[in-house]
């Protein structure tokens, strides 16, 4: 969550589900009850910072009826944060203002580590 914080700078979380795969036996529609009860503090975090928008899907077993429900709750899910959000989308230049920031602290890191030699 860090890097693609990082990568594509905070604008991008209010656009963002995290999506889980490989879901086993555990059911699309009981995924949020299983992973809610799951504490490891960086996943937490990271439904914390999305707004709890997370989903997950079976991506191997369970056949073509599985996938086309998986299927259903992933574009009902983004049509969901598509409302959400107004109709906003996030945009290329959001990504280009992330790499900016990233470059000119990249230039800063370095222009530090030259004034401790």
């Amino acid at each position: 969550v860090v890097s693609f914080q990082a990568a594509c700078g905070d604008a991008a979380s209010a656009h963002t589900i995290m999506l889980f795969t490989h879901l086993g036996q555990v059911r699309s529609g009981d995924f949020d009850t299983e992973l809610r009860r799951c504490t490891a503090p960086d996943l937490v975090s990271a439904l914390a910072r999305f707004e709890g928008r997370a989903l997950g899907l079976e991506n191997e077993a369970g056949g073509a009826e599985r996938r086309r429900e998986d299927r259903s709750i992933v574009h009902a899910a983004i049509e969901r944060l598509h409302g959400e959000r107004g109709g906003r989308r996030y945009k290329n230049g959001c990504l280009e203002e992330a790499k900016q920031w990233r470059e000119a602290a990249k230039r800063r890191a370095s222009h530090l580590g030259q004034q401790s030699h």
